[in-house]
């Protein structure tokens, strides 16, 4: 459900809602499904996100 109310659009228009953006920012430091959806598909979005706080195993995945 959470991804449905970050989430608009389809295809290559998918992208996060611009008023969620450091939300989900936030959520993909945790989440390493939303952080791989955000790379392919809304990556300025992850610029937001604290980087440095990504686990090293996710980092070099």
């Amino acid at each position: 459900m959470l991804k449905e109310l970050l989430w608009v659009g389809g295809g290559w228009a998918r992208h996060i809602v611009p008023e969620h953006e450091e939300i989900a920012a936030r959520l993909a430091l945790g989440d390493e499904q939303l952080f791989d959806d955000l790379l392919a598909h809304d990556l300025p979005v992850l610029l937001l996100a604290d980087l440095q706080a990504v686990p090293a195993r996710q980092r070099h995945g």
